[in-house]
C-alpha cells in the first residue's frame, strides 16, 4: 500500500497550504493522525510507502512523525521543480510487489523527467527506511543529552558549523529562507 501526497511542502511546519483557507496546512501532527486513521478504517497496519511530492520534507522530524506510519518514505529535501514526480514511473514497478522497487523507480522517473525539463542540476529525492528511525532517534536523543550540559561553550562552533553545512530550501530574501530561525539564533548570540 503506498500513499502519495503532492502539494507544497515546509518540512517540520507540514504540508499543503490551501488557498481557498487562507493557507492553513497540515501540521506534521495533523498528517499522522489523519493518515493514521485512514489506514486503520482501511484495516491495514502500516502503508509500505509514504510519498511527498513536495518540497522539503525529506527531513528528520518528517521521517520521525512517519515512521510508525510506512516502512519507506520518498521525499526531497530541496525545493522540487514545478513539473514534480513523473508518475507514468509507477507503471514501471507496478509488476514488483517490492517497496524499494517501487522506490527506484519513482526517483528514476523524477530524474528522467527533470533531465528533460532541464531542472535536474538542483534535484533531490531520497528513499527513506523509515523502520530504522528508532535507532536514529535514540542516537539523536543521546546527542542531545550529550550537548545540553556544554551548549554555552559549544554554541560557536555550533554556528561556524552550521554557516559551513549545506543547506535546502535558502532564499536570497531572509523573510523567505527556512533557515531564517537557526540564522536568527546565529545572530542573537553571536555564533560566528
Amino acid at each position: 500500500y503506498s500513499l502519495v501526497i503532492s502539494d507544497h511542502g515546509a518540512s517540520w511546519p507540514g504540508v499543503g497550504g490551501d488557498e481557498g483557507s487562507d493557507y492553513d496546512g497540515l501540521s506534521l501532527d495533523e498528517l499522522k493522525r489523519g493518515i493514521g486513521d485512514g489506514i486503520a478504517a482501511a484495516g491495514v497496519t502500516k502503508l509500505d510507502l509514504l510519498g511527498f511530492d513536495a518540497c522539503l520534507m525529506a527531513t528528520y522530524e518528517v521521517a520521525s512523525t512517519m515512521a510508525p506510519l510506512a516502512d519507506r518514505m520518498i521525499a526531497s529535501q530541496e525545493l522540487e521543480p514545478g513539473h514534480g514526480w513523473d508518475y507514468a514511473a509507477f507503471l514501471a514497478a507496478a509488476d514488483h510487489a517490492d517497496v524499494d522497487t517501487l522506490g527506484k523507480a519513482i526517483i528514476d522517473g523524477y530524474q528522467a523527467q527533470a533531465a528533460v525539463e532541464e531542472t535536474d542540476s538542483s534535484i533531490t529525492l531520497a528513499l527513506i527506511d523509515l523502520t530504522r528511525m528508532g535507532e536514529v532517534d535514540a542516537a539523536l536523543a543521546g546527542l542531545s543529552a550529550a550537548l545540553t550540559d556544554r551548549a554555552e561553550s559549544i554554541a560557536p562552533a555550533v554556528g561556524r558549523t552550521l554557516a559551513q553545512t549545506l543547506g535546502f530550501g535558502r532564499s536570497a530574501d531572509p523573510e523567505q529562507d527556512l533557515n531564517k530561525l537557526w540564522w536568527d539564533l546565529v545572530e542573537k548570540y553571536q555564533l560566528i
